[in-house]
């Protein structure tokens, strides 16, 4: 993913992954990754730098949904993005 920010990428990155079994029962994942590596910014550049989130393991066969926010070093939080697919 790539975000825009203006705190030198001190970003905290919020995933939850849930699954529908298709009735067989539900279960939730819940990651938290703040990067190692802060990007470096040259005057004048938006600030914006791709990020290599993981993601929580998959289960098995079932209905997905992700979703992550980022928050930022002053506490500012992004709107959360959702993904759905099935599997």
């Amino acid at each position: 993913m790539t975000a825009c920010d203006d705190t030198d990428g001190r970003l905290t990155f919020r995933t939850t992954l849930s699954v529908n079994r298709f009735g067989h029962g539900h279960a939730t994942r819940r990651g938290t990754y703040s990067p190692f590596m802060r990007p470096t910014y040259t005057e004048g550049e938006r600030n914006c730098s791709p990020y290599y989130v993981p993601l929580p393991a998959l289960f098995r066969i079932g209905r997905y949904t992700m979703t992550m926010t980022v928050t930022d070093a002053r506490g500012g939080k992004s709107k959360p993005v959702v993904r759905r697919w099935t599997t």
